[in-house]
């Protein structure tokens, strides 16, 4: 199977749908004017959000890409469709950011390098952390999903993308150790947030918290 892929060009219009003929294992968003206003389903799956930089890899081939346009105006996007392993070293950080949750709960935000280096030490580590075969996908409304429990959490878990929407004082959250480390609560109008390259601690157990139908929280994550 070659190395190849094809870039789709297209411009939607508020809530427009459309599908394209695209062929491929992986899926990726190279340019959007609304970085966060696209959801996109691969083959018979339903759409789910997929924002700038994201790139999926399907377990099978698929022959049909459906993007949807969720922003408050137009979105022209540029979509990457196609076979082969894709590395992108556009992006570094020389040091990581850490962020304080409460409840005394840090996370480490940095780039997938940063997280490397912090891992070198590690007989865990992979080669350069962007082998995405290990990658699970979660995501609560109304519920809570558990990531990983505290035994099973030996050596830490990237929360390699999260994505949170909530409206009507219903609340999004990640729980580490029982503690909101990500925290999203919306009012009258709904509010979107995006976060990547999250680390959770060993020894922790990690979930997803929706507090009502109006509030969705999901993951893209490796159990370490």
């Amino acid at each position: 199977m070659s190395t190849a892929y094809r870039v789709y060009p297209l411009t939607l219009d508020v809530g427009e749908e459309r599908l394209l003929d695209a062929t491929g294992i992986y899926c990726s968003v190279l340019e959007a004017t609304d970085p966060a206003g696209l959801e996109i389903g691969l083959g018979q799956d339903a759409t789910y959000y997929h924002p700038q930089g994201l790139t999926v890899v399907a377990d099978e081939p698929f022959k049909m890409v459906r993007i949807r346009n969720i922003s408050a105006a137009s979105n022209t996007v540029r979509v990457a469709v196609g076979y082969g392993d894709i590395r992108d070293s556009r992006l570094s950080a020389s040091a990581p950011v850490e962020l304080s949750g409460s409840g005394g709960v840090n996370l480490l935000r940095s780039s997938v390098d940063a997280v490397a280096a912090m891992l070198q030490n590690s007989t865990l580590q992979r080669a350069g952390l962007r082998d995405l075969t290990h990658n699970a996908y979660a995501s609560a409304t109304n519920s809570t999903v558990n990531l990983v429990t505290v035994g099973g959490n030996l050596n830490g878990v990237i929360i390699r993308s999260l994505w949170a929407r909530s409206i009507n004082a219903a609340a999004a959250q990640l729980s580490i150790g029982g503690n909101p480390a990500f925290y999203l609560q919306g009012g009258t109008a709904p509010l979107h947030q995006f976060e990547t390259g999250l680390f959770c601690p060993p020894a922790m157990r990690v979930d997803l918290v929706s507090s009502g139908p109006a509030a969705t929280i999901t993951a893209l994550y490796e159990v370490l």
